[in-house]
């Protein structure tokens, strides 16, 4: 098999993900005004010889994994004939040669294995929550920032691609790692300063091929206990003229010196001229080698020692490993290892079939020698054979047809593969059949087969938990000027915040939901919303916003819409500032002073605002007729429910308060039209009711309200405390 070359074909590739900017070592470095670690000339000689002896050790003690993901990636890509020939440095993968007549059949069940496998892996965010280091309000804020950030890092740094590729790996490999590292030439529009402008440096997340990463140990599955680790890839002369400013000559040949191609082909070009500079990042923790006692990151590019950099203030590697299938050392395997033999079988039994066929359409002759010329006998239709007389006729050799066993075997090794990947009918998002529609008895067939994988599951969430909890530390430690971030979370509500490292504590930490990377398929959530619809567990609406089932969003489009009209109001009062309420209070009582629209009633004659009681001052954000009140009620209400409201200020609560008791009494029908220069005495003010009535028309049926919300008993949220 030959790999691509770099810049051709897919992405997924490893000769092309060798060659790609996965990591930058200039960019991973801590930013500028860190503090270097200096060494002198004799200690940086020393370093570079401890760092090329490091990098030649490990390289060949990988040398048996390697081959086998080399052969997990060529039967993915469906060169299922690939085979070890020879054994130890001297062996190589080779397809060995056949006679012109054999049938080499072809049929890759692997690939849709891998496909499947991945789906299962990413169709589930795992969900992060924020937890404060304490319950002062200064921690709950603390821990909304943080919890929005790594929103907006999942969003903006593309992390479910991200994830996609990670995944191809481990399941290809049973190897992947996630590297999270302060990238100080990332510059994002999106992501400005105080003053509007890009700001330079930021978080980022890439993703490294087991290729490419080397640790010591391989029996240590703990990737924080290996004293050292190792990253290589190859960078062409002129990037690394441009990133590093070095003037260095090419020193290896790409696409041989961590993807080794002699082990595809035969007579690969191993003396090649060397082409591309190979660059060695090497994390070392403390005690790992005598001239970095106290441990750091150093980046050989090379035979150039750059800047000696710190660790990151976690003192972990910038490197999460996820495993596949846990094997009791540091590599994983794929479950390719298991059902590669399997198709193997396969392919031969579908060559045979084949082969059967083609004797049966031509079959061989019995022939008198010299009575025909054996070259003249072809395949062609109709063709006539000439013999010499007196000699017997050619007559077909008798045919035996294959055993019913041979054909059988097909479906047998299908059946197999299918036990041993853990992957039937409910796994690929398909009803079992045979009545099975229930949600509970798919959920059960699924979950027999995700028990194969739930080490995975708990692995992906354990890692993510870790990107995120250094993600949110780099933060802490590089945000050093505020930045606007805009985020939208999982109700599709949007929001812009501004925060600094300072605003997100040290003692913040982040936690990953256990279980909440299993895959659920989608006939099984469908069955499970009707039977929750059933019991009257959830609404109608609810169902079907949750169906994920194309032309539904046509149905919650109302809906959604109500949702998100009370979700910007939301918005809107939780982003007042001190500054824009006293301007709006101040409004208030100018206009009712000067006998403004609304500051009277209409029927009577007395005044609704009242300039000494703000409790009779109408809301920030005025209550629209045309709002449906129960779906506004609902959103604001839940919002008063979270983290965020109780460490608001107390004018913002009061006007929440103002502004939900408005639509409350629209819906219980006291309300029929009102503007923005509205107001009304509510929470136990005197009069306060029969005020809001006169001043807003007292309508019999509120507008905009759900159909049948006048008969429904609608939860009202009690006053909160303290408020006017």
């Amino acid at each position: 098999m030959t790999l691509p070359a770099p810049g051709m074909g897919t992405s997924m590739t490893p000769q092309s993900r060798q060659n790609s900017p996965v990591s930058f070592s200039a960019n991973s470095m801590p930013p500028a005004g860190a503090n270097k670690i200096k060494l002198s000339k004799k200690a940086k000689d020393e370093l570079k010889a401890w760092i090329k002896s490091q990098y030649s050790r490990v390289k060949g003690d990988r040398l048996p994994v390697n081959r086998q993901m080399y052969i997990n990636y060529a039967m993915y890509k469906g060169n299922q004939y690939l085979s070890l020939v020879g054994s130890g440095v001297t062996g190589r993968l080779g397809t060995p040669s056949a006679p012109a007549y054999r049938v080499r059949n072809t049929v890759n069940l692997t690939r849709p294995l891998i496909r499947t496998e991945m789906a299962r892996l990413t169709s589930q965010r795992p969900s992060a929550s924020v937890i404060p280091a304490s319950g002062s309000d200064d921690d709950l804020l603390s821990a909304q920032a943080g919890e929005q950030l790594w929103d907006f890092l999942q969003q903006r740094r593309d992390w479910d691609e991200k994830m996609i590729n990670m995944s191809f790996w481990l399941t290809i490999c049973g190897t992947a790692f996630v590297k999270t590292w302060w990238d100080k030439n990332l510059s994002d529009t999106m992501v400005q300063d105080q003053f509007g402008l890009p700001v330079e440096g930021d978080i980022q997340f890439g993703v490294v091929t087991p290729f490419n990463l080397f640790v010591p140990d391989l029996m240590e599955q703990d990737i924080e206990a290996q004293p050292y680790v190792l990253e290589g890839y190859t960078r062409p002369v002129e990037w690394v003229k441009k990133f590093y400013g070095l003037d260095v000559a090419a020193n290896v040949v790409s696409k041989n010196e961590l993807i080794e191609t002699r082990y595809f082909q035969v007579g690969a070009a191993n003396d090649a001229k060397p082409d591309s500079v190979l660059v060695l990042e090497t994390w070392i923790k403390p005690g790992a080698c005598k001239e970095l006692s106290d441990g750091g990151m150093v980046t050989l590019v090379g035979d150039e020692l750059t800047d000696v950099q710190p660790f990151y203030s976690h003192k972990q590697y910038p490197y999460t490993r996820f495993i596949h299938v846990p094997t009791g050392q540091f590599y994983g395997d794929s479950v390719l290892v298991d059902t590669n033999p399997l198709q193997r079988r396969y392919n031969r039994s579908s060559s045979q079939i084949t082969e059967s066929k083609n004797r049966m359409a031509r079959p061989q002759l019995l022939v008198a020698e010299g009575s025909i010329v054996p070259s003249k006998y072809t395949s062609e239709p109709g063709l006539i054979v000439t013999y010499k007389p007196g000699l017997p006729a050619p007559t077909p050799l008798p045919l035996q047809s294959l055993p019913p066993y041979v054909m059988e075997e097909m479906s047998t090794i299908r059946q197999e593969i299918e036990d041993v990947s853990g992957q039937h009918q409910a796994s690929r998002g398909q009803s079992p059949g045979g009545g099975v529609v229930a949600a509970t008895a798919i959920s059960f067939i699924q979950e027999k087969d995700d028990s194969l994988m739930s080490t995975t599951y708990s692995g992906i969430e354990f890692g993510v938990q870790k990107v995120a909890r250094q993600a949110l530390q780099l933060a802490v430690d590089y945000y050093d000027v505020p930045r606007t971030i805009r985020v939208t979370g999982m109700d599709q509500a949007f929001d812009v915040i501004s925060l600094k490292g300072a605003d997100i504590s040290s003692g913040t930490d982040i936690r990953i939901e256990g279980g909440s990377a299993l895959p659920m398929s989608k006939p099984a959530r469908q069955a499970f919303l009707m039977d929750m619809f059933k019991m009257g567990a959830i609404t109608k609406e609810e169902m079907l916003d949750l169906m994920e089932i194309g032309g539904v969003n046509k149905l919650v489009e109302q809906t959604r819409r109500d949702k998100k009209q009370a979700q910007r109001e939301n918005l809107r009062m939780k982003k007042m500032s001190d500054q824009e309420y006293q301007g709006f209070l101040q409004q208030v009582v100018q206009n009712a002073l000067a006998g403004g629209p609304g500051s009277t009633d209409p029927n009577t004659g007395f005044p609704l605002v009242d300039p000494s009681i703000p409790s009779t001052y109408p809301p920030f954000v005025p209550v629209n007729s045309w709002d449906n009140h129960a779906v506004h009620i609902e959103e604001h209400n839940n919002f008063r429910k979270g983290q965020e409201f109780e460490v608001q200020p107390e004018f913002i609560k009061m006007e929440f308060e103002k502004h939900v008791q408005l639509h409350v009494a629209a819906l219980n029908g006291g309300m029929s039209q009102f503007g923005s220069g509205s107001g009304m005495e509510m929470m136990g003010g005197e009069g306060g009711g029969e005020a809001a009535s006169g001043m807003l028309g007292g309508a019999a049926e509120p507008q905009g309200a759900a159909p049948g919300a006048e008969e429904s008993a609608i939860p009202v949220e009690p006053a909160i405390a303290g408020a006017p």
